[in-house]
């Protein structure tokens, strides 16, 4: 009897247990499904953005092709083109070249020395006006705006063997942000002093087999320029460096390597502004850790310096600690972050492993030095464009050192 009723009381057990793992599968089965409608209307949303950025890219490209035929021209990473409201006028920046022109449509000299001399004394506002990209994506991409945080979300991560982080602090009216960059005249400060431009036409193949003539003045940028559009930046850049531990000639480097100091800088992947973030990449990710929720940036936020500045930092600050926060050398470390800010952190562990996993790649990292790490991402890393571009942000950190002191 006791035998039997032993049998009855296991079989209720293990009918109770297979019920509550039952149950326990079916809840661990909708929670997936719920992770997953989670995870497609996110990839969604991005996949929109993106169309909603490449429809306003071809717009804007189909509008100069009728003015400008193939000609025509949309900005870069390091080189802006701004454009007059007939479309017909326009200015070039390069940035990289140390060069900025000033071209026009049937027009002559004396009448593009006049533009040019206004421009010269436009303030940054005055400027965006002129970008027509900008305006352009910021109109297409209204949808996926959202504000930009004022507070520091709950959850942080910390840095280990540096200070803790400043705590981030209420933002600025636009008022007070821009006040600064609105008294001085962007473009002036960075001309070569007492130059006189240069004068040259041709003639420009126009839509329907027109022609037309292209008027050109030219004059060359200071070769400080790097040093002048840094100090502009000093106080945006000393507030995050001083949020994250990071070291500002770090923060320079990237902002030099990635725009070399354009603000309204676009790369035909549409990475925008002076760090050149990815809206639904690097971009998102510290969006998201700024805000405490997954949310993509507005192109108008990736175009505003002091907010580019801070969330190029924190995908920085990200990488140091969320990613590679276990490498012991600080240096290493930062040769590791560099890679992967152009390149992602599984390329940079795949260097080490061939596998795009962090964990065993660490392990590795850590029985090397940081000169041996240095020579062997220059070795192994996947792509010859990050190679070189470690290169020369290890190298520029040494130019902007002084800023660390």
């Amino acid at each position: 009897m006791v035998q039997s009723v032993s049998y009855r009381l296991l079989f209720i057990g293990c009918a109770a247990s297979f019920l509550m793992s039952q149950q326990l599968c079916a809840q661990d089965d909708w929670l997936d499904k719920i992770d997953r409608q989670y995870e497609e209307t996110f990839e969604k949303t991005d996949q929109a953005f993106d169309r909603a950025m490449r429809e306003g890219v071809a717009e804007l490209d189909q509008e100069l092709a009728d003015i400008w035929g193939e000609s025509r021209q949309l900005p870069d990473a390091k080189v802006w083109v701004g454009y007059s409201q007939d479309r017909k006028t326009r200015i070039i920046v390069d940035y990289d070249k140390g060069e900025m022109s000033i071209e026009g449509v049937n027009r002559d000299q004396n009448d593009l020395m006049w533009d040019f001399q206004n421009i010269l004394l436009e303030d940054s506002e005055q400027l965006n006006e002129r970008a027509a990209l900008r305006r352009k994506l910021i109109e297409k991409t209204t949808a996926f705006r959202d504000d930009w945080p004022t507070q520091t979300p709950r959850k942080r991560i910390e840095r280990p063997r540096h200070r803790p982080e400043r705590q981030w602090q209420a933002e600025k009216t636009p008022q007070a942000q821009q006040s600064e960059r609105k008294r001085s005249y962007e473009l002036s400060k960075i001309i070569a002093p007492r130059t006189q431009p240069k004068f040259m036409t041709r003639e420009l193949a126009l839509p329907q087999g027109k022609r037309a003539s292209l008027a050109r003045l030219t004059i060359p940028l200071r070769p400080d320029r790097d040093r002048l559009n840094a100090q502009a930046l000093q106080n945006p850049v000393e507030e995050v460096a001083t949020k994250y531990g990071l070291p500002r000639s770090l923060i320079l480097s990237v902002i030099k390597n990635e725009s070399a100091f354009n603000p309204r800088a676009r790369s035909p992947a549409n990475a925008f502004g002076l760090m050149q973030l990815v809206a639904t990449s690097g971009g998102k990710e510290a969006y998201s850790y700024l805000k405490g929720k997954q949310v993509i940036p507005s192109v108008d936020v990736l175009y505003d310096p002091d907010k580019n500045i801070m969330l190029g930092a924190t995908y920085l600050h990200l990488l140091n600690t969320r990613y590679f926060g276990k490498v012991k050398d600080d240096l290493a470390r930062q040769y590791l972050i560099i890679s992967a800010y152009n390149t992602g952190p599984g390329n940079v562990a795949k260097a080490f492993t061939g596998k795009m996993k962090l964990k065993s790649a660490i392990q590795k990292i850590n029985t090397m030095n940081a000169q041996q790490i240095y020579q062997h991402l220059q070795a192994n890393l996947p792509y010859a464009e990050t190679k070189t571009y470690l290169r020369r942000v290890s190298k520029d950190t040494k130019t902007f050192a002084s800023w660390d002191a």
